[in-house]
């Protein structure tokens, strides 16, 4: 692909950085990235599964609150 990004400095000079230097910079990164994961996938899955676990325990903990403002609503009106 053909084209450039264009970044304003301090200088008030347009500098640019080509496409291909992007790619291979976003490409670097995603390998740094997989390699991490490689090496650490015990603990990335642990923390997406707390993650989970927390959210579900959220979703849980919202719905107890709500019966409960039900009810103490339903006593108000009485």
């Amino acid at each position: 692909m053909l084209g450039n990004f264009v970044k304003y400095g301090l200088d008030d000079e347009p500098n640019t950085i080509g496409y291909q230097e992007i790619y291979d910079i976003v490409k670097s990164k995603l390998k740094e990235l997989m390699n991490s994961l490689k090496l650490n996938s015990d603990e990335f899955i642990n923390n997406i599964v707390n993650k989970v676990d927390t959210d579900e325990h959220t979703k849980v903990l919202v719905s107890e609150k709500n019966k409960i403002v039900t009810r103490l609503n339903t006593i108000d009106s009485m």
